[in-house]
């Protein structure tokens, strides 16, 4: 079921774009990886994340870009307590208008609909139940951002997820559990810096 929806709303998004022949395009996305070990007392624990976020866009006006952006989260913690391992995958249509304030600069207004899934398990050290959760999510976010032009075809974007919205289903061992959540973050953490590349199909 699950992927059925996920190939649904990927197909979505690549008959939106076909209907554009001839147009600009914006390519980008970010990447990055962390690893870190903390210490304390006798107590250590071992922390890796890792994110790929690639994005395509259609720009259908100057101002204005239609696009779809897919996001893969991996986060691992090793501590005397076991393993925690979290991986999620979310697909995004977003709708971003632009405002020009300088040949350099644009700012935008960005609101996007989301699908994620998510896998948890927690496996206790040296013995113990160990435990797994799968997720599904539903959601609306809406946020500002600037766009650098530091080249012909470069852009360099910040995007800050400002309000969000979601609807999720949980199952831990059969149990289903439904939630509701609404944030509106000014946490710095939620700022995302990205780099785009344009370029034009033409017929």
């Amino acid at each position: 079921m699950k992927n059925l929806k996920t190939k649904t709303f990927a197909l979505t998004i690549l008959l939106l774009i076909s209907f554009t022949l001839e147009a600009q395009f914006l390519v980008g996305g970010t990447i990055s990886y962390t690893d870190s070990k903390n210490s304390n007392d006798d107590l250590e624990s071992q922390n890796n994340n890792f994110n790929f976020s690639p994005e395509l866009g259609v720009i259908l006006k100057p101002m204005h870009v239609l696009g779809f952006r897919y996001s893969y989260t991996k986060y691992k913690t090793v501590d005397v307590n076991g393993l925690t391992d979290r991986t999620s995958n979310n697909y995004s249509i977003f709708s971003r208008h632009r405002k020009s304030l300088n040949k350099i600069f644009n700012v935008f207004g960005e609101a996007a609909l989301t699908y994620s899934n998510a896998n948890y398990l927690r496996n206790p050290n040296p013995s113990g139940i160990i435990s797994s959760s799968y997720s599904d999510a539903y959601g609306i976010s809406l946020g500002p951002g600037i766009e650098a032009k530091f080249a012909k075809k470069w852009l360099l974007i910040t995007r800050w997820g400002l309000l969000s919205y979601y609807h999720t289903k949980t199952t831990v061992n059969s149990i289903v559990s439904k939630s509701n959540r609404f944030s509106a973050s000014l946490n710095p953490a939620s700022i995302g810096i990205g780099l785009n590349y344009l370029f034009d199909l033409k017929k």
